[in-house]
């Protein structure tokens, strides 16, 4: 009989590339992607009227917060399929400020992808905490937990995961997308948590689980 592989996160995901870009609707994804690694999106945008929502072609909208007016922030990934490399992606457009975040993770093994305790929440001040809770059935590949962070009239400050990010990349000092890849048996839960930075703040959460 077959013995189940032992999965390793340092080795089974890691982190390909990652590009940001302030004040464009687009964002150019990484060249040399490859079928099956996962794209993640985090895109924010203001204005003096609350933006239109976009999702870029392709992409599976995961959360989606917005403060009613001015400040919108979605988040959104795709598996890829092998022509993503240097392409342009079209997200959001606004007059105001906006901030695109994008990283892109590589399994070396052939993945599904799927979403899984969602969180978002809208506050005049610092936004609750938020636990990002892997769950038993992520006991055998590698789960990576995100963190999306947002501010209008304001700059971000002390965004954290806890155990702390693997890495984090921001746009605009208003955006930030942070990630860990969580532990196996049992999954490491992680806290997303950040001050208020801002006359409106934007804190979402989730994991996505390989399988």
């Amino acid at each position: 009989m077959s013995l189940l592989p032992v999965y390793s996160p340092a080795f089974m995901v890691s982190l390909f590339a990652s590009n940001t870009i302030d004040n464009s609707e687009t964002i150019t994804c990484p060249a040399n992607v490859e079928a099956g690694d996962l794209i993640v999106l985090l895109d924010r945008a203001d204005d003096g009227l609350l933006v239109s929502k976009v999702i870029p072609s392709g992409f599976t909208e995961i959360v989606d917060t917005d403060s009613g007016v001015t400040l919108r922030m979605v988040a959104s990934y795709k598996k890829a399929i092998g022509n993503e490399g240097g392409s342009t992606l079209t997200g959001m457009n606004s007059s105001g400020q906006e901030g695109k975040m994008l990283y892109v993770f590589r399994p070396n093994f052939k993945a599904n992808y799927a979403v899984a305790d969602v969180g978002g929440q809208e506050a005049s001040g610092a936004p609750t905490n938020q636990t990002i809770t892997s769950g038993s059935s992520a006991t055998k590949r590698p789960v990576i937990a995100f963190g999306c962070f947002g501010v209008y009239n304001g700059s971000i400050n002390n965004a954290i995961l806890t155990p702390s990010a693997d890495g984090s990349i921001t746009a605009l000092s208003a955006g930030q997308l942070s990630y860990r890849i969580m532990g196996l048996s049992p999954p490491t839960d992680v806290v997303a948590s950040m001050n208020d930075s801002g006359e409106i703040n934007i804190m979402q959460s989730f994991y996505i689980e390989t399988s």
